[in-house]
Order: structure tokens, then C-alpha cells, then sequence
């Protein structure tokens, strides 16, 4: 339980955060890596005559509030994280490691700031408050900066329209 005045950490979580270059901004993802073993079940109704196997949805709710230097609010994002399993696959999903991330961008110009990120699990009824400080360094017009460098597993196109807004 926790203590009057202190903050949750009844999830375990460990949190990431990113900079690209976007114009004379930078975009900040937000990278929240939670265990499948640390959210608790909840299983639906089965419907007679079902022809699926029982099923088990898991959830994970998260705000992130990110102020300045001078502790005014300059972004806030929230997003819940569904997720659903075969009941006689719950053991397999408890072994993941859940990635999420914000679908908002959000984008800042060079600076201090302090990340104030909370997650909750509404079926167990537990949830983390975790801070962060984070400085974004000046941009130079027309200097190359270097951003974060992520490896992936996973390569997608962006369509042409697109391409031109974010050039």
C-alpha cells in the first residue's frame, strides 16, 4: 500500500524517452516497458455457443504531463493499452515485455523539462508515478544534430504525401 504524501510504484515499469530533430523542435516518444506478468487479468464472459476459446483482457492507462523550466505545463498526452488473450495462452502473455508508446507526438523546443509519467492497471488497481528530467539540446540552422539511434525489427514506407510534410 501506499504511504499518505508518497508516490505509487506498485508497477514495474522502466521508462525511455527519444529526440528526433522536427524543424527547430524536437520529437520527444515516450517508451514505457512493462512485464505482461505485472498486469492483472480480467476474464469476459464467455457466450454460450461460443465457438473461441474463453478469453482474458489486460489494460494499461497512462498520462504523461511534461512541464518546463518553469514548471508551467507544455504537454500532456494519455493513452490506455488494451490487450487481450486466449485464457490457455495467459502464461505466454505474462512472460512479454509490453513496449508502449504515446500515439500523440510530442514536440518540444530545446530546453529543460521534467517528465511526470503515471500508469495504471485498473484491474488490479495498482499503478507507478514515475519523474523524469530531460534536456533538449539548442538546434543550429543548417548544422547536422544528432538525434536518438533506435534499432528495429520492423521497417514501414511512408506514403509520398507524407514525406513532403515531414521533409
Amino acid at each position: 500500500a501506499t504511504q499518505p504524501g508518497s508516490r505509487p510504484a506498485e508497477l514495474p515499469v522502466m521508462l525511455r524517452t527519444e529526440r528526433f530533430r522536427n524543424g527547430q523542435a524536437w520529437t520527444v516518444p515516450i517508451v514505457m516497458h512493462v512485464p505482461g506478468s505485472a498486469l492483472a487479468p480480467h476474464e469476459r464472459e464467455v457466450e454460450k455457443g461460443a465457438k473461441t476459446p474463453p478469453q482474458v483482457d489486460f489494460e494499461l492507462d497512462a498520462i504523461a504531463i511534461v512541464r518546463d523550466s518553469k514548471n508551467n505545463i507544455v504537454a500532456k498526452v494519455s493513452r490506455s493499452f488494451p490487450y487481450r488473450s486466449d485464457k490457455d495462452k495467459v502464461e505466454e502473455f505474462r512472460q512479454l515485455e509490453l513496449l508502449n508508446t504515446f500515439s500523440q507526438p510530442i514536440i518540444l523546443p530545446p530546453g529543460a523539462y521534467k517528465i511526470s509519467i503515471a500508469l495504471y492497471d485498473p484491474n488490479g488497481r495498482k499503478g507507478t508515478v514515475v519523474d523524469r528530467s530531460m534536456v533538449l539540446p539548442p538546434l543550429v540552422a543548417g548544422a547536422p544534430t544528432i538525434s536518438s539511434i533506435v534499432l528495429s525489427r520492423d521497417v514501414g514506407s511512408i506514403p509520398v504525401g507524407e514525406r513532403e510534410r515531414l521533409a
